[in-house]
């Protein structure tokens, strides 16, 4: 993704889809608005009388409100609300996979209300520490080229 701009946040104040957010998005990390404080944390209503397996955080600052699900400890729902138009943002964290100090999120979806853009990606066949063939790797550089060492 090429970046056009560097912002603090990974989205503008209309809430388009930046390549910024799209991308830090498909890697599963949870955007967070910036300079934000935290107005609300509770647990879901379903869990009313039971340790909660689900809860909810409220962000707020001076252009958003943002929240974030959790299921089992693990986020699963981020949206993102403008406060002036209402424009919003919904990210979604699905089947995550843990295998050793790995972690990540086999299906990541998000939509932008106000532009109507989606992406949806969905990882398949996870193998980790697997040793990576040298050939990946080659690369012809043209001829009188410096390479930095």
């Amino acid at each position: 993704f090429v970046r056009e701009k560097k912002q603090d946040v990974s989205f503008s104040a209309s809430l388009e889809l930046s390549p910024e957010f799209v991308s830090q998005t498909a890697l599963g990390r949870i955007p967070l608005i910036p300079n934000y404080s935290v107005t609300k944390s509770y647990a879901s209503s379903e869990d009313e009388g039971k340790s909660p397996s689900s809860r909810i955080i409220v962000l707020e600052n001076s252009q958003f409100y943002e929240s974030i699900s959790t299921r089992d400890g693990y986020p699963d729902r981020v949206k993102i609300i403008a406060k002036s138009g209402g424009d919003k943002f919904e990210a979604f964290y699905e089947k995550p996979f843990r295998e050793g100090s790995s972690f990540f999120y086999r299906k990541i979806s998000a939509f932008s209300e106000g532009t109507g853009n989606r992406f949806e990606i969905e990882y398949s066949d996870i193998k980790t520490n697997i040793p990576l063939d040298r050939k990946v790797f080659s690369l012809d550089v043209p001829h009188g080229t410096a390479i930095a060492q």
